[in-house]
């Protein structure tokens, strides 16, 4: 991916940005020094992504347990599911999507670890 391009995926943070083009459409990979992975898709039907993604949560039958926290504002809605394991956070998703019509992004889909001890 040519350098502005990976500039602008990454806002000018420390970290590395891969473009998957398929039949499906185009999707973009970041991962900052951070450690923290995103996915960014400009194709799709958001509620069908987000029940994707939520079918990946951990199932009532392990020690993993999550919580879920939705925050809207005029132009954006985000989810944010804090995984545990035996109470104790282990790492955070974030799913946003755009509330305007035909968005250049569909959904942006972040992963971090969290720090553990």
């Amino acid at each position: 991916m040519p350098e502005e391009m990976t500039n602008y995926f990454l806002q000018d943070r420390a970290g590395q940005a891969w473009m998957i083009v398929t039949p499906e459409g185009k999707f973009v990979l970041t991962k900052l020094g951070d450690g923290t992975c995103s996915l960014m898709v400009n194709r799709g039907n958001a509620k069908e992504i987000q029940e994707s993604l939520e079918s990946w949560l951990p199932p009532k039958s392990t020690d993993l347990t999550y919580h879920k926290k939705v925050s809207k504002d005029k132009n954006l809605i985000t989810t944010v599911y804090g995984i545990l394991n035996k109470g104790k956070p282990m790492e955070t998703w974030i799913y946003s999507t755009s509330l305007t019509p035909n968005p250049s992004l569909v959904a942006i889909i972040s992963q971090k670890m969290d720090e553990i001890e």
